[in-house]
């Protein structure tokens, strides 16, 4: 069973994906900004706590996060 890191990185992989068909070029802001987010979930110690760190830090309310 997949970890909610590996569907976060394979869901922005896919938008990654889908962004490059669609036309956005390596350099947009869109594809770095997704690509960074998957570089820094990949190097993490523990890739769930990073995960649980930056939803903490994009959503204020433990609903919202969990």
């Amino acid at each position: 069973m997949a970890s909610n890191a590996d569907k976060i990185v394979d869901a922005l992989k896919a938008v990654v994906k889908l962004a490059l068909c669609q036309g956005f070029t390596k350099i947009s802001f869109l594809v770095c900004d997704h690509i960074k987010y998957i570089k820094k979930i990949q190097s993490a110690n523990d890739s769930e706590l990073h995960v649980i760190y930056t939803a903490k830090k994009l959503f204020h309310n433990a609903e919202a996060y969990i």
